[in-house]
């Protein structure tokens, strides 16, 4: 099953001949109740990811605003925005369908399903169900629907239509269209009386849902005249030509809902001109939930990550793309982090141990991604996944590494440093890819690039003074002031620029002098070691900083410096 996409089909009729296979589509489906989640954002790289890896595969995105009350269109524009920055852009972006703007479209199927009787009106009053529900649970039923409705005749129906008291929901005939439809390949039993539907789900395998624990006749089309998530969520895919239904792992209770609706829904409309699947080969692939790191929970856009804010068990996961992005992450860290905590690493036709002696590198980028997944066990972890902070610090500063930087990213380091005071010119893609060679494992966020502006700026004076006071109120030495401790520092760095050894006044020096010395070409405290700043800015530049420093010194020891 896992293959059939990439086979070629063979007809068996007439004069034979081959036939390539319909094409894979896929598509990601949100709700634009709040803002674009990791959660959204790895279901939208999977689909994405399965749709390049085929080809001519499709990646569609459509919004799925049926629940009126919660939808915000700001909320949509973010999803958009999104889906954009994180480089999963889809093929129908120009031309994304929105659910309200197709009312009539689902009004039309759920009558169509009422004229063959595999739907119903149903006058049942919210007094009258919830009165029903509470007789059940004291009986310990699960709450349902009685088919009461159902039951009705023809003419009785016509009576209450024409009495006009309510407004009838359309509630689905799940019986009737399980007898009717279903093919035995996916139910069990008799054709005729079916007890449970099997659903083909490409992670978790074959499964069954028995009739009976499935909710009983769910409604299609509320009494305002709109669909409920599963009519349209159906109806869309059915009309686009879905292949792979690819989601969370929460929507599986539905499936064989679906599947059942997909079968009535096929045989109740026109048959669509790009030929999709029938409801025999209509394949799932449910996702592990990803889940906080601190306490195991659903990540959810209702509980929110805090934008990295720490709470009593540790540091939040923010769980928005716009928090991440806020946050100074590049797109490339958040999908190597993504697709991290979703893909084993193994590709395809290879062993665990060939992927040990073929894996050069732990970053996992979108393309590699794209062109390994497979919708198998293998492939996929098939475990709920814990999202942690430091995972993604280090997809992070994987991203800021001259050998995985794109172009974008360095564009995005050249952006940010042009932000900064005192840089005169814009640094070349060389300049700032030593940059990022020297700042290894430093770099995780574009906010990290603004403390180490020194590689192409000179420290302010004032910054290196305070440092150095900092410094001495910090350590033990004795009779050693500000002035004394840059002397030192500066005689460190004269002497690296002609010996590799440091030579002059200081003979043996310390890891003080060496913090001194730093903060002299840096301003800074911590980083890179001196002889990686010296190296980087080269003897040049550091003897134009020390001349430059010279001038803040005290008469008195300037002149005692005056032949360094």
């Amino acid at each position: 099953i896992g293959h059939i996409s990439r086979l070629r089909l063979c007809s068996s009729s007439g004069g034979g001949g081959c036939r390539e296979p319909q094409p894979v589509v896929v598509r990601f489906a949100p709700s634009p109740t709040g803002r674009m989640h990791v959660g959204g954002a790895r279901t939208a790289l999977v689909n994405f990811a399965f749709a390049k890896r085929h080809s001519n595969g499709r990646f569609l995105l459509r919004l799925e605003d049926t629940d009126a009350k919660r939808c915000k269109p700001e909320a949509a524009s973010d999803i958009l925005e999104s889906l954009d920055w994180l480089g999963l852009r889809p093929d129908n972006a120009d031309s994304v369908p929105v659910q309200s703007n197709r009312l009539d479209k689902y009004r039309d199927a759920a009558a169509r399903l009422v004229d063959s009787g595999l739907a119903y009106p149903c006058f049942c009053s919210e007094h009258r169900l919830e009165l029903l529900r509470r007789h059940q649970r004291a009986a310990g039923q699960t709450p349902g629907y009685d088919g009461k409705c159902r039951l009705l005749t023809a003419d009785e129906r016509q009576q209450l239509m024409a009495a006009g008291e309510r407004s009838p929901v359309i509630r689905f005939n799940m019986r009737a269209a399980a007898a009717r439809l279903l093919p035995s390949s996916l139910s069990s039993s008799s054709s005729t009386s079916p007890s449970t539907i099997r659903v083909r789900d490409l992670l978790l395998g074959d499964l069954s849902f028995p009739l009976t624990g499935m909710e009983a006749d769910p409604v299609l089309l509320k009494s305002d005249g709109w669909p409920v998530y599963h009519l349209a969520s159906v109806f869309d895919d059915r009309c686009s030509g879905v292949t792979h239904v690819i989601r969370g792992r929460e929507w599986l209770p539905s499936a064989p809902k679906h599947v059942l609706l997909r079968a009535a829904l096929d045989s109740v409309l026109p048959s669509n001109t790009d030929a999709p699947p029938p409801p025999s080969s209509l394949l799932f692939a449910h996702l592990p939930l990803l889940l906080d790191w601190r306490d195991g929970a659903k990540l959810s856009k209702r509980k929110g990550g805090g934008g990295g804010s720490s709470g009593k068990d540790g540091p939040a996961v923010a769980t928005e793309i716009r928090e991440l992005r806020a946050l100074g992450y590049l797109p490339e860290a958040v999908i190597d982090w993504l697709v991290s905590a979703t893909w084993t690493g193994r590709r395809i036709g290879e062993s665990s141990a060939e992927q040990e002696l073929t894996q050069q590198s732990p970053a996992k980028t979108l393309s590699e991604f794209c062109s390994a997944i497979e919708l198998t066990e293998q492939c996929l972890a098939s475990r709920d996944a814990r999202l942690d902070p430091a995972a993604l610090r280090s997809a992070g500063l994987r991203s800021l590494t001259p050998e995985l930087a794109s172009t974008a990213a360095i564009q995005a380091v050249r952006d940010r440093l042009a932000l900064a005071d005192g840089i005169e010119g814009s640094p070349s893609d060389a300049e700032l890819h030593r940059c990022l060679a020297t700042l290894r494992g430093r770099l995780a966020t574009l906010f990290d690039v603004d403390s180490h502006s020194y590689l192409f700026r000179a420290p302010d004076d004032s910054a290196v003074w305070q440092g150095l006071a900092q410094l001495l109120s910090e350590s033990a030495a004795a009779h050693c002031t500000a002035d004394s401790l840059a002397l030192s520092a500066m005689d460190l760095l004269s002497s690296m620029t002609s010996s590799s050894l440091p030579t002059g006044s200081v003979k043996k020096p310390s890891p003080l002098h060496f913090k001194a010395a730093r903060l002299l070409m840096t301003g800074q405290s911590e980083g890179p070691s001196v002889r990686e700043i010296f190296h980087h800015l080269g003897s040049d530049e550091v003897h134009k900083r020390l001349i430059k420093f010279k001038q803040s010194l005290p008469l008195t020891s300037s002149s005692a410096t005056a032949d360094s």
